[in-house]
């Protein structure tokens, strides 16, 4: 398709297709930008265990029991130190309140159980590293 403008220049174009490719490209980009940006904001779950061996009474195994509580880290970046530290802080809060829970409902727990907060926030923050690390 020719154009001629009032100067006696001629400008040609290619039809049509060329402003579609574009406008196909560009809303392709515009639509893949938040995805991009939400690799970066997962969640992480703190999972608190509550180990106990055998029932006192009957003396039958008894399963680990444990309780899990997400923690958002959409705004925070976790390739900064504050970003870690931030959710650190999330991290133990959630780990005490899930173990808190499960003082409460399984009361009784093995002698050699692992202190629940550190060990939830300890798997926590491992993962939270994994995922900084990609």
């Amino acid at each position: 398709m020719a154009r001629h403008l009032p100067s006696g220049f001629r400008l040609e174009s290619k039809g049509s297709a060329m402003p579609k490719r574009a406008i196909m490209l560009l809303t392709a980009v515009s639509l893949a930008m938040p995805v991009a940006s939400a690799a970066y904001a997962q969640d992480i779950t703190v999972t608190a265990p509550r180990h106990r061996e055998r029932s006192p009474t009957t003396g039958a195994p008894i399963e680990t029991v444990t309780t899990s509580r997400v923690v958002n880290t959409a705004d925070l970046d976790l390739r900064t130190d504050a970003g870690m530290k931030a959710l650190r802080g999330r991290v133990e809060e959630a780990a005490r309140k899930a173990c808190a829970w499960l003082d409460q409902v399984y009361p009784l727990t093995a002698d050699d159980s692992p202190p629940c907060v550190k060990t939830a926030v300890d798997k926590a923050m491992a993962d939270a590293q994994a995922l900084a690390a990609r």
